[in-house]
């Protein structure tokens, strides 16, 4: 089975003055369905600890959650394994913040959006010539306009904001929905995840 390492939200509890790391349960069981060994990696770990830990994955999602710039470990942690992951040439998935750390690694410019919290909408997929409604959850984005070398913009809200990317050299994919907060996992996004890191589901 192959293994996929999985960055994790942080938060700040304050009423323990605690930091602690998350994983949604529902994105685990989307990958166990794949057959697929999910390894939560926490943004607190040594460089050296995760070089040892990379050596065993065969795939990394980027996940949602937190703002870039929210927590500077996990924003070096998601850089950490853009570099190795374009080295190595292993996939990544990043799904929300995912996306969004994908692009801003390469240097493009995210822009504050309306309306996309806790809503739903349509996309329509280029390469398909269809549309699809999805789940939305975030505050930040670029324009599907804004999308150049060296990556491809493959869908789009009807407001005009990429959703769904891939880089061009790099085994890299985001994703600006969350398919582990539907109560039915689209076959669309089975297949997507399928594709990135080359497997079969039930």
């Amino acid at each position: 089975m192959k293994l996929i390492g999985f960055t994790q939200r942080i938060d700040f509890i304050s009423s323990r003055n605690e930091v602690r790391e998350a994983l949604d349960y529902r994105l685990p069981l989307i990958f166990n369905k794949l057959n697929y060994i999910c390894i939560p990696i926490s943004a607190y770990s040594t460089k050296n600890s995760l070089k040892n830990l990379f050596k065993l994955l065969n795939g990394f999602v980027l996940t949602g959650g937190n703002n870039i710039g929210e927590y500077s470990r996990r924003d070096e942690l998601e850089n950490f394994i853009l570099e190795y992951s374009a080295s190595k040439r292993i996939p990544v998935l990043g799904i929300c913040r995912g996306m969004q750390s994908i692009l801003n690694y390469e240097k493009f410019s995210l822009v504050k959006i309306e309306n996309h919290v806790k809503s739903r909408h349509k996309i329509f997929i280029v390469d398909k010539n269809q549309t699809l409604e999805v789940n939305s959850f975030h505050d930040f984005g670029i324009l599907h306009s804004s999308i150049i070398d060296p990556f491809r913009s493959l869908a789009y809200s009807l407001d005009n904001f990429s959703e769904y990317i891939q880089h061009k050299i790099h085994p890299w994919t985001g994703i600006m929905w969350h398919p582990e907060r539907e109560k039915k996992i689209s076959e669309f996004d089975y297949k997507l995840i399928s594709k990135i890191f080359n497997s079969k589901h039930d």
